[in-house]
């Protein structure tokens, strides 16, 4: 969790110059993304696309939660009534749609990569007559200092999933795109807490790096070999 240092502008400071913004847009240039990036990209959104992500609400990224937690570090967060809340990866909305209903006065904004779960919450949103919440299919590295600034940032459950490229792009958006005091949330898997959901996905990865070599029955042998293998611990 961290607060934007920007201090705020002093109104008796001259207006930027034409030097300074263009200084400023020049900054927002992010460098190329290469093939290889760009694929794992394309893969992350087929994934998401395919399957759908259980989205829910998570407790500790609840505005009121956030806000109550930065004064008892000494800080100065934006009030919740009027506040702009912007998460990035918000699946269907499961998270932030909730805090929708219960800030009404609040306007959230989640974007997420998987035009089917961007979908999928823009029909839950309808169904609650919901207007202070907005769901946009958008890649977090297209984030520039036109979208805005957000008193709230919420970033769960994505940092640990993308390519270096994409947490500094985060980082960015994070720096650039937060209100002067605005409050950011980033959560990351960590050792030794996520070893164990860890060893599940190496073994699912690894059954299906043999399902793609060997005929679907070998590789559903092995499986359950890792599977039994893993219950017997």
């Amino acid at each position: 969790m961290s607060q934007n240092s920007i201090p705020k502008t002093d109104a008796k400071q001259s207006k930027p110059t034409a030097n300074d913004k263009s200084q400023k847009k020049s900054n927002t240039i992010q460098p190329p993304i290469n093939e290889v990036v760009q694929e794992k990209i394309e893969e992350l959104k087929e994934s998401y696309d395919n399957f759908l992500y259980v989205s829910k609400a998570f407790s500790n990224t609840n505005i009121n939660s956030l806000q109550a937690r930065s004064r008892l570090y000494g800080l100065s967060p934006a009030p919740l009534k009027g506040a702009r809340v912007l998460e990035l990866g918000s699946s269907c909305g499961g998270n932030i749609i909730p805090q929708a209903l219960y800030y009404p006065e609040t306007t959230f904004t989640g974007i997420d990569l998987s035009g089917v779960q961007i979908e999928h919450g823009k029909e839950l949103i309808e169904s609650m007559g919901l207007t202070n919440i907005t769901l946009l299919e958008k890649n977090i590295m297209d984030i520039d200092d036109d979208f805005g600034t957000f008193d709230y940032i919420i970033v769960h459950g994505i940092w640990s999933w993308v390519p270096d490229m994409v947490k500094d792009k985060i980082l960015s958006i994070c720096n650039r795109n937060l209100s002067d005091r605005g409050i950011a949330y980033v959560s990351y898997n960590t050792y030794p807490g996520w070893k164990r959901l860890e060893q599940l996905r190496d073994i699912m990865l690894y059954s299906e790096s043999m399902r793609q070599r060997r005929p679907y029955r070998t590789a559903r042998r092995i499986r359950n070999r890792c599977c039994n293998s893993f219950r017997k611990r």
